[in-house]
């Protein structure tokens, strides 16, 4: 038996969080049966049945930049195994890592900007917050069924924007009154 195994680039696809917003978009297509993310190289492939319209419209509504590089046929034999997948365990045990990873950035450069009065840093420490904050909520979604991961995508989202107009404002004060 035949299956279509589709490569993608996606340039904006650098870290965990990207990769959890592409799975929650493509969870619920029928005709996939497995994603494969390679970050390092900003390479998704995507095994499935029938053509790539639907996971192409879905991939380019993210606005990360996905462009279909090629699609192949292949023998279903050729499909990996469902042993070689990640498991929930194994998943929530990098979000934990990550979280930590990310919090402690968070309190580091969050100190060290106030002590120096560096913009700069702070907005990044925020930046590193927003990162902790979805893989936090990440957290909740292992596991669970599409529209729990499509809830938690949607509250991720509202943060990072709550967090990117906090350090709007802060440049603008800073810029109207100076560092303190």
């Amino acid at each position: 038996m035949k299956i279509n195994r589709s490569k993608f680039k996606i340039p904006k696809m650098d870290c965990p969080a990207e990769e959890q917003m592409i799975r929650t978009a493509l969870d619920d297509v029928p005709n996939i049966r497995l994603l494969d993310f390679d970050l390092a190289d900003r390479i998704l492939v995507v095994w499935h049945n029938g053509n790539t319209d639907s996971i192409t419209e879905r991939l380019t509504k993210l606005n990360l930049g996905a462009t279909l590089l090629k699609t192949m046929e292949e023998s279903e034999s050729n499909l990996p195994t469902q042993k070689s997948l990640v498991s929930d365990r194994d998943q929530a045990r990098v979000l934990w890592i990550l979280l930590g990873i990310n919090g402690f950035m968070f309190i580091a450069e969050l100190v060290s900007g106030w002590l120096v009065e560096s913009a700069g840093l702070i907005a990044d420490s925020l930046d590193m917050l927003a990162d902790a904050a979805v893989y936090g909520i990440s957290l909740y979604a292992v596991g669970k069924a599409a529209r729990h991961k499509l809830r938690t995508a949607h509250i991720s989202g509202w943060f990072q924007f709550v967090l990117v107009i906090g350090a709007l404002f802060e440049v603008v004060r800073r810029f109207i009154f100076g560092s303190e």
